[in-house]
């Protein structure tokens, strides 16, 4: 490259004085590309190869909580904040309750750390390392921050890990606590959703109440097609469940979560044209294949939408379909509306004892208690 004039004399200056520097230089010299090829268009290969994925990185390109107009946006921005915020107000509603000071003290400890992260969102800070509360977890968190995450903030890093880790955090909040490491603040909320939603409960207890049996006089052709409307319509069932995930909800009225988990046959007929992937046909194939091949173990992962999921594996384990049902919870609060085992646990003895609906008939209240003691005898928490 050749040298400037000011290179070419002492001290950087043409008269090599020193100390005199023209005013006025330019710091960067622009080159005219004109008579060079135009740039090409080039469009990256999707998805990525795999020495090219991480965590940051998927096959196909992440949504961030900085692109507009997106769900990841809504969430970082919108969601997030008010779930959080619904969160402390449950927190802080318990706090109101206590009478042993220790207790209050160290509740309002895990509040004030709650508030933190409040801040931390809403000001779009850096994923900072999680505390060590004696998860087994940490490790794991710490590494892919420090790996793939470092110098990411809530909104430029990928949204489903950006969410994942604001729910690490709440945990964390109460994890570090002496004596409120298990709180749950989604609890009372999945209680009030499952109390609100007796049209969906009793459309199905009454039809399960007892073990199902197909008729006697059905061919074995018959009897395989029934099972088969049946098993489509209990999928489809559980898939709509999946509308009424809390995290989702954070603003809609009774009646509008009672429009969501409508389980009736002409509502399902009517929604089946909204699946945008439906494979409900080779699913089926799938577990009919399962059956011929003397059974096995078919596994659901639980969230609020569980009232529904037992119904269906209840089904498979009555036609024989399956031999063995495994529901996964998670171990602490997660994604608002995931079931712990306190959850499944509250949702069986709720069926035998509780008395969430007081305009329920006898006979539907009847059905509930039944179905309760024939799952607690089957289900192992």
């Amino acid at each position: 490259m050749p040298a400037s004039s000011a290179d070419s004399q002492p001290n950087g200056h043409p008269n090599g004085r020193a100390g005199i520097v023209r005013s006025g230089a330019p710091s960067r010299v622009t080159l005219s590309l004109g008579h060079l090829p135009s740039k090409t268009d080039i469009k990256a290969p999707w998805p990525r190869t795999p020495t090219r994925v991480d965590p940051n990185n998927p096959p196909w390109p992440a949504y961030r909580g900085y692109h507009e107009y997106s769900f990841a946006h809504a969430t970082m921005q919108s969601r997030l904040p008010t779930i959080l915020g619904k969160a402390i107000e449950d927190a802080t509603r318990t706090l109101n309750e206590e009478s042993s000071e220790e207790r209050i003290v160290d509740l309002v400890a895990s509040i004030e750390r709650m508030g933190e992260l409040m801040t931390d969102l809403s000001g779009n800070a850096k994923l900072r390392p999680i505390i060590d509360d004696n998860e087994a977890d940490v490790a794991l968190w710490n590494k892919e921050i420090a790996k793939y995450f470092q110098g990411k903030d809530f909104m430029n890093a990928p949204w489903l890990f950006a969410e994942a880790y604001k729910y690490r955090r709440l945990h964390e909040a109460f994890s570090v606590s002496r004596h409120w490491r298990d709180y749950d603040v989604f609890y009372r909320q999945k209680c009030d959703t499952f109390s609100r939603s007796a049209d969906a409960v009793f459309e199905l207890s009454m039809r399960f109440a007892e073990p199902f049996k197909l008729s006697e006089a059905l061919s074995p052709e018959e009897r395989l097609e029934a099972e088969r409307l049946m098993f489509l319509e209990l999928t489809q069932v559980c898939l709509w469940g999946n509308s009424t995930d809390l995290s989702l909800l954070i603003n809609m009225t009774e009646e509008q979560i009672k429009s969501l988990q409508s389980t009736g046959g002409d509502h399902l007929a009517a929604t089946e044209k909204n699946i945008l992937g439906n494979h409900l046909g080779r699913l089926w194939e799938t577990v009919k294949d399962l059956r011929e091949k003397t059974g096995g173990r078919i596994d659901f992962f639980s969230g609020i939408r569980s009232r529904t999921q037992p119904f269906k594996a209840d089904f498979l384990l009555q036609s024989g379909l399956a031999t063995q049902i495994r529901f996964h919870g998670k171990r602490y609060p997660w994604f608002v509306s995931d079931v712990t085992k306190k959850d499944w646990e509250w949702l069986l003895n709720s069926m035998c004892y509780g008395q969430l609906f007081p305009k329920a008939t006898d006979p539907e209240l009847e059905s509930l208690r039944r179905l309760g003691k024939r799952w607690k005898v089957c289900i192992q928490l």
